[in-house]
Formats: structure tokens, sequence, C-alpha cells
């Protein structure tokens, strides 16, 4: 008796972990890196891994202009920013809930890494050169998906 009861609680609590996992896991749309060299187009670049979220912008050629807030119901953490010179910034406001940046990106790729700590969604608006971005120089996860319009929301 004392058996099988163990057997229940044990499977109850692999069942209970298991949702909550899947509960805080991000659309597989945005699993993996996409490919991202120095010949890929200008846009946005952004993927989830089991170091969190990265965002990248690259802009082969003249200078350009990105524009990015993310907004979320969870909070921004461990906020870190990859290759970024000194007219680009990164800031978090909103008590935690908004991540801004500008980057002004050249031939290169600019970027940041987080994670978000709890919610259930990530609201981006995505801007290029002073006006939203085109969903096709977007590119989400491994496979590189388009988002059907900006701003778009990614859930967990």
């Amino acid at each position: 008796m004392i058996a099988r009861s163990l057997f229940a609680l044990v499977g109850a609590a692999a069942l209970l972990l298991a949702s909550t996992l899947a509960a805080l896991a991000w659309s597989d749309v945005v699993e993996g890196q996409p490919a991202l060299t120095s010949e890929s187009p200008a846009g946005y670049y952004l993927w989830h891994d089991q170091d969190g979220m990265h965002l990248r912008t690259h802009g082969p050629g003249d200078e350009h202009a990105f524009v990015a807030y993310l907004r979320t119901d969870g909070l921004f953490e461990d906020v870190d920013t990859v290759r970024l010179e000194s007219q680009d910034d990164v800031a978090v406001l909103d008590g935690g809930h908004t991540l801004a940046l500008r980057f002004h990106t050249y031939d290169y790729t600019d970027g940041v890494n987080f994670r978000v700590r709890g919610g259930t969604r990530l609201r981006l608006n995505l801007q290029l050169d002073g006006q939203l971005i085109s969903t096709d120089s977007i590119y989400l996860g491994a496979e590189g998906h388009h988002p059907e319009a900006n701003p778009f929301t990614i859930f967990r």
C-alpha cells in the first residue's frame, strides 16, 4: 500500500514538473540561432537557447539606426550587451518590464542577451532607420521564421 502511494506521489510530481517546464518554455519558433554571417541581410535576429534570449541587429553597408522596444509581463534580467559602440544604448525601464535599445550598426552585428523571469509574453516593436522594419527583415529561431506583423508577441 505504501509503495503504491509513493508511486502515485512520484508520478504526480513528475507530471507537475513536466507541465511547469512546458509553461516556462518559449514558442518553438524562436528556438535555436538563425543563420547570421557578414553577408546576411540587414535586420533583426532573435532566438532562445539554454543561455536565454538573444537579439542581434545586422546592417551591412552604410550606417543603420536600429530602435527596439521589448515589453514583458515578466521582468528582464541578466541583460548583457554584445559589441556595442559609444553611440549605442540599452536600458531596462518601467520597473524591469521594458527593454529599450538604440544601436547604430554598420558592417557588423550589435546585440543584447537577456532572460525574462516569469511572465507569459514578450512583445517586440522593431524599427530600422526611423520606421517599423518589414517582417521579411526579422529572423526568428534556427529556421529564420518571419513574424506575421510588426509589432508582434512571442508567448511562453
